[in-house]
């Protein structure tokens, strides 16, 4: 079934590809354990794993470092972590991460074809706008936009619904590509087409339960869609 479902997908008429991030177009899990593992040494925690920091990704710093601290640490704990982690992480954003494999390519592949591309994560505005200008900084990006206090974080829609109005385009003309729960519960909200990528942080069968139209295994699998 999944098979056919991919061979079903057309995305030839579609005007904008909206993509998540994190795990999404680069892989960000060393560097995001790196800045937690920092935190949590600092304060006396023991570090956490490759594998555990990957299960926290997708919902936020505060919901990264509440996972990560134990119970007991608190809304306070979780405060003195985030102060630790912030300035290490902005620094350090771009050190151990890459692109995924012919991610680059696509964005230019569907710049090329008329096709709009914006990028929306729950990173923070600065991160998001230093991450891609790092990894993307030659590609024509129509918005990049991060957590910046004013509009709501994914699952909820507004982003989506913001994006829309930027791009002066319909949420059916819309495939939106990520790689976590988040990222397609926020797509299906949206209204739009709920692209999830199987190279990412969740496994498709999360991506399929929360309502992927379809998973993708390669960047050039997702371009012959189109």
């Amino acid at each position: 079934q999944n098979v056919e479902s991919r061979r079903l997908m057309d995305f030839s008429g579609k005007k904008a590809v909206l993509f998540d991030l994190d795990g999404t177009l680069i892989d960000t899990l060393k560097d995001i354990a790196a800045g937690l593992n920092y935190s949590l040494t600092c304060l006396g925690y023991p570090p956490c794993t490759i594998e555990q920091a990957r299960t926290y990704i997708g919902h936020a710093s505060r919901a990264l470092m509440r996972q990560a601290l134990p119970q007991s640490a608190g809304e306070e704990g979780i405060s003195r972590a985030l102060d630790l982690y912030v300035p290490y992480y902005i620094e350090n954003c771009t050190v151990r991460s890459v692109r995924f494999p012919g991610a680059r390519d696509f964005c230019r592949f569907l710049h090329a074809h008329g096709v709009r591309i914006g990028m929306i994560t729950n990173k923070t505005q600065p991160i998001a706008e230093k991450v891609m200008a790092h990894y993307f900084g030659d590609v024509p990006f129509e918005l990049i936009w991060g957590n910046d206090g004013k509009r709501k974080l994914k699952p909820d829609p507004e982003s989506g619904k913001l994006a829309c109005e930027a791009l002066a385009v319909a949420p059916s003309d819309v495939v939106f590509v990520g790689d976590g729960d988040t990222d397609m519960a926020f797509a299906v909200k949206c209204g739009f087409t709920a692209c999830g990528v199987s190279w990412g942080y969740r496994s498709p069968e999360v991506l399929r339960e929360y309502g992927a139209d379809v998973v993708v295994h390669s960047f050039e699998e997702l371009q012959a869609m189109f």
